[in-house]
């Protein structure tokens, strides 16, 4: 499947797509989608998906040509709840980010109630005094943490859909 659904633009209507959406649904793993808008500016939301009704809310949020992103756990190096070992490896995470030429990291709570993440269950990092001071005011709380590389090819850890044209064709836009 991952062959298949990395060569050629995927709609989000695809089986496979689908399939291995829900599978990991069904497994108990929470997903996190990034919907990019098309022709929207930049627009997007993310959002924190742990059911299958869950992820059908966030495709029918979708209009012709908008992009769906999905990451499964594997997209999430760090895991776990807030203490000290955690924020270790988070610092870590971000050293070595930084390190390949990236310069964020997202951290996103686990324990939200809205399916739509907001700033205060999704936080970006730049630098490690940022983590430090979050992790400090934060501990116990169930977090992922990763870098959500929307723009990296499908795998086993994110896969990219575009919601079909007016006409059934798949074209991805300009987000």
């Amino acid at each position: 499947m991952q062959s298949e659904l990395s060569e050629i633009p995927i709609s989000t209507d695809n089986p496979d797509f689908i399939e291995k959406v829900e599978l990991k649904l069904r497994k108990g793993e929470p997903v996190v989608i990034l919907l990019r808008y098309c022709h929207q500016g930049g627009n997007r939301a993310y959002f924190l998906v742990k059911t299958i009704d869950g992820f059908y809310q966030v495709l029918e949020k979708a209009s012709y040509r908008d992009s769906i992103s999905v990451f499964f756990s594997q997209a999430f190096p760090v895991q776990g709840e807030v203490d000290s070992e955690l924020r270790e490896n988070t610092v870590k995470f971000l050293e070595k980010v930084i390190q390949d030429d990236d310069d964020t990291i997202c951290l996103i709570r686990l324990d939200t109630k809205n399916t739509e993440l907001d700033l205060d269950s999704m936080k970006v990092f730049t630098n490690p005094d940022q983590i430090n001071e979050w992790f400090s005011q934060n501990t116990g709380i169930p977090v992922i943490v990763g870098t959500l590389a929307f723009w990296e090819d499908n795998s086993d850890e994110n896969i990219t859909a575009y919601v079909r044209d007016y006409d059934g064709q798949i074209r991805p836009g300009a987000y």
